[in-house]
């Protein structure tokens, strides 16, 4: 049994300062992507370039055509909505980290 968990960890890749940047960039970027998603979705039905040309016509201050009731779902409804989401999701994972570390969970390590 011995041999088998030094041969698990022998095989491990050692994560260098650039692999970590790069998937933490990547992650990053997926999480920004799916965040945009979102905020087209609901039940009120708007195109996913509407709803973005809206959110950066707020972002950059520019004037669009878009109507205020359009721009209200956006920005008071749907954008709340999903930074509290980004927020939630951000401090379960660090709690969840905490919990892991404090408590030294066997299944939790390689």
């Amino acid at each position: 049994m011995a041999d088998f968990s030094i041969g698990i960890r022998a095989s491990m890749k050692i994560l260098t300062l650039k692999r970590v940047l790069l998937i933490s960039t990547v992650l990053g970027l997926l999480c920004l992507l799916v965040m945009l998603v979102s905020i087209t979705m609901g039940s009120v039905k708007l195109e996913p370039y509407r709803s973005i040309s809206i959110l950066l016509q707020s972002i950059l201050g520019l004037e669009g055509r878009s109507t205020e009731t359009e721009k209200t779902i956006i920005l008071s409804l749907r954008v709340p909505r999903v930074l509290l989401a980004g927020l939630v999701g951000a401090g379960l994972s660090v709690s969840g980290a905490i919990f892991q570390a404090l408590l030294r969970n066997s299944l939790a390590d390689p």
